[in-house]
């Protein structure tokens, strides 16, 4: 999938490669000291040990090799996902479902 970025670039995301068992929620805020933005819901994904989950270029479509190559963020708006239930729930839920109908590894059970 590929994901356009705020500064003009885009990032190639690599779903088979990420790891189902790690997804991390968290609120963020994109505010700075001169602008307010919208409070975001982040999700966050780590790829499998030695897999590439994403390949970011720069406006001019040069690889960004600043950018760490293991791990995936999907923003989401924050007022819109709190209007539905059991958003990060469900979402995770497909997430982990397209990962594995990528190819990508399922989800373990450790207990």
């Amino acid at each position: 999938m590929t994901v356009t970025q705020p500064g003009g670039g885009h990032c190639d995301e690599v779903f088979n490669a990420l790891n189902p068992n790690y997804i991390v929620w968290d609120a963020f805020d994109p505010s700075d000291s001169s602008q307010t933005r919208e409070k975001l819901v982040r999700l966050t994904m780590v790829s499998m040990s030695g897999k590439t989950a994403r390949t970011c270029y720069d406006k001019a479509n040069q690889i960004d090799t600043t950018v760490p190559s293991n791990r995936v963020r999907l923003l989401f708006s924050f007022s819109k996902a709190e209007q539905v239930t059991n958003f990060e729930e469900n979402m995770t839920k497909a997430v982990q479902k397209l990962i594995v109908f990528t190819g990508g590894a399922p989800v373990q059970t450790l207990f």
